[in-house]
């Protein structure tokens, strides 16, 4: 390569070192290019680009001249000569060491600090050369520098509201785009290539969706906060003999590959998961989304009516730190939209709902990121009855944050403490026969995950007469499931034996769900702790219809339990809204997951950990038999769970992929006559997971790993 013999122009060395830089880096970006084109995504005058190409006339060359259909001369087009590339990268480097910046930096860093801007305005660069008329070509590269000019923070407000009209015009050609590519049945991957272009270009689109544009209003509600929205698929192989729930939900099977039978099920991607809305606090989860949420909520769920009775709203939070801007947040747009507000502190996200139910409130809303840690938070809604909500009542939510603005006169907060205390008195009456002491003579270990139970669940435990050793119960507003809880219960399973206890329980982040252990430190899982009551229910003669709701997440181990009992099945999406959704439809009286979220549908609107876990621990006193003995009426079958680490925009190319659907069923040959396999993505977290089902628990770890290589190799 030969070095630079002029990297000063005229003694500048700020901008003309700069403007030259940019000058090569796009040239190196679009390859194939005319004066203009340069021009436009470098942002300098043609003057500086002409310079720069006679300076540098070793590493290009004509390419002809542009048809226009205009009289006069054609503009003439350039292209860099072969193996020119990495010399000019090289020219580059030495130019960032000059002071030039880095706004066309290495795309392959994995640490550049703006990769997702680089990597979708590479994505408009690649497209451009490819568009079908000169016109989408500069107006592609004009929306590539938009993203650049957003990302360096240089558009200011006043230049923002001038660009309106451009924006505008280049989202409708995204659009466009985006539709031509789906008529064309075009690869997964340019799908997921539009996805990460619409993330960069959020804010500017969010701008344009305020424009009452309802096709782009559309997009962007289908979009933003990108990271906080999930593609939603399901991918699922079972053998024969696997045995099938009485009913289960439907999915849209879109390929059969080799004749066998892969179900994949998809769902459009929205801002509400499997569990309300849930993120970064702080970043993903800011405090102006978490206004403009209640706002949208407050129209949704607290319309004004002819009624004098004022709408009103209960809202508790687990301790993270992050749930007191939250909860402030939240309060702001509900009172700013004439909703009263009841707060009760820190408590957990049954006792929201409970309250919500008592108080006949229009809402609640519970903070928490349930079994995630800091800095991780969510926000999750109940309606009327204390119920969650369904999907067309989120789906509406969301196409009204476009939209939200305060109405009525405004609301008022009030702290309640002691409503806590109500909740408390519920569980406690809710147990069969209401015993006063119906834990007397049980020791207890408590994990409460260092979350919204810590005050509470020791102190219920007692009250039931239980001897209590609390761990996990000191937050520190940082320290939520951290070395604690149900997501990590060693140090409970360790406590119990060191304690000769003849329990463990601990809760998850918001005392939803529970998991048990035994006399002996092992574990219990949310299934088996179902079975249990699903049989002790059915003794009793309350289990309504004989029947327990479960998600597709069950264990093996579990449907042989039920179907040996001659109790009957239903099968849901995994989340416990649609536990509850098919409990309520179906007049069941029970339901549950296998992470412990588990409803009693008589005396909980959702999943309660604390009135589950005093209900177990009942039956163990009631039958004088130890938990491990109570919980084995059922026998775990091998399951092995492996999570994937997918950023939310890329679950579309895992989702779409015909490769992955062909490797399931390829695995599936290696699977034993009651093996099963399901891919989902997870719709608290932005990972994969990818469950193998088989009697050989070798054989079910070997297939998990290499579908999980698989994924990975997708991104």
């Amino acid at each position: 390569m030969r070095q630079l013999t002029y990297d000063i122009w005229d003694g500048d060395v700020g901008g003309s070192v700069r403007e030259r830089y940019r000058v090569l880096g796009a040239m190196l970006a679009l390859g194939d290019f005319n004066v203009t084109e340069i021009a436009t995504l470098a942002q300098v005058g043609k003057a500086t680009v002409r310079t720069v190409l006679r300076r540098e006339d070793d590493y290009v060359e004509r390419a002809g001249s542009q048809r226009t259909g205009r009289r006069g001369g054609q503009p003439v087009r350039w292209r860099l000569r072969p193996g020119a590339r990495e010399s000019i990268r090289a020219i580059l480097r030495e130019l960032e060491d000059l002071g030039a910046g880095s706004w066309l930096d290495d795309l392959s860093a994995p640490d550049s600090p703006k990769a997702a801007v680089l990597a979708a305005e590479d994505v408009l660069l690649r497209l451009a050369p490819t568009a079908s008329n000169p016109e989408e070509r500069g107006e592609l590269i004009k929306l590539a520098r938009a993203q650049v000019e957003t990302a360096e923070g240089t558009i200011t407000s006043q230049q923002e509201a001038g660009y309106i009209t451009d924006h505008l015009r280049i989202a409708r050609l995204l659009l466009d785009l985006e539709e031509e590519m789906q008529q064309s049945l075009a690869q997964p991957e340019s799908a997921g290539v539009l996805e990460r272009v619409w993330q960069v270009s959020r804010d500017l689109l969010l701008a344009v969706g305020q424009m009452q544009d309802t096709r782009l209003g559309d997009a962007v509600m289908r979009r933003i906060p990108d990271s906080l929205y999930a593609t939603n698929f399901l991918i699922s192989h079972k053998k024969p003999n696997y045995p099938e729930p009485a009913r289960s939900y439907s999915t849209t099977e879109l390929d059969r590959p080799s004749g066998r039978k892969v179900s994949v099920g998809t769902r459009p991607a929205r801002l509400f998961g499997t569990d309300g809305v849930r993120g970064i606090a702080g970043r993903d989860l800011s405090a102006p989304l978490a206004v403009d949420l209640a706002i949208a909520a407050a129209q949704v769920l607290a319309r004004p009516d002819d009624t004098a009775t004022r709408a009103v709203a209960v809202i508790g939070r687990d301790p993270s730190s992050s749930g007191q801007f939250l909860e402030s947040a939240i309060i702001a747009g509900l009172t700013s939209s004439g909703v009263d507000v009841i707060r009760i502190g820190v408590a957990p996200a049954a006792a929201v709902a409970f309250l919500t139910a008592l108080h006949s409130a229009q809402l609640g809303v519970s903070l928490s990121a349930s079994h995630s840690r800091a800095p991780y938070n969510g926000i999750k809604f109940f309606g009327r009855e204390g119920y969650k909500l369904q999907d067309p009542v989120e789906d509406e939510i969301e196409r009204q944050l476009i939209s939200a603005r305060e109405h009525g006169s405004p609301g008022a907060a009030s702290t309640v403490s002691a409503e806590i205390e109500r909740y408390m008195s519920h569980v406690l009456t809710s147990l069969p026969n209401s015993e006063p002491k119906a834990l007397a003579g049980l020791r207890v270990v408590v994990d409460c995950a260092n979350g919204a139970a810590s005050a509470i669940a020791p102190r219920l435990l007692r009250t039931a007469g239980a001897d209590v050793i609390a761990i996990g119960a000191y937050p520190d507003g940082q320290n939520i499931n951290v070395g604690s809880g149900a997501t990590d219960p060693a140090a409970l399973m360790s406590e119990v034996k060191l304690r000769k206890a003849d329990a463990g329980i601990a809760y998850d982040g918001d005392a939803d769900g529970c998991i048990a252990v035994d006399h002996l430190g092992r574990l219990i899982d949310g299934d088996q702790i179902l079975a249990a009551l699903a049989l002790d229910l059915a003794e009793q003669g309350k289990l309504a219809h004989r029947t327990v709701v479960m998600t597709v997440m069950a264990n093996l181990g579990f449907r042989l339990a039920m179907q040996d009992a001659g109790i009957g099945v239903v099968e849901t999406p995994v989340g416990d809204r649609y536990l509850a959704d098919e409990i309520r439809s179906g007049d069941y009286s029970l339901g549950g997951t296998q992470s412990g979220r588990i409803i009693i549908a008589d005396h909980a609107t959702g999943p309660d950990g604390l009135l589950v876990s005093l209900y177990l621990l009942a039956i163990v006193v009631r039958s004088g038999q130890t938990l491990a003995r109570v919980t084995g009426v059922m026998t775990r079958h091998p399951q092995v769970l492996v999570n994937v680490d997918i950023p939310d925009e890329e679950r579309v190319l895992v989702g779409s992929s015909n490769r992955l659907i062909s490797a399931v069923d390829q695995a599936a040959e290696g699977l034993g006559q009651r093996g099963r396999i399901v891919l989902r993505p997870s719709g608290t977290e932005p990972v994969v997971r990818v469950m193998v089902e088989d009697d050989d628990r070798g054989q079910a770890e070997r297939l998990a790993n290499q579908l999980a290589d698989t994924v990975r190799e997708l991104v």
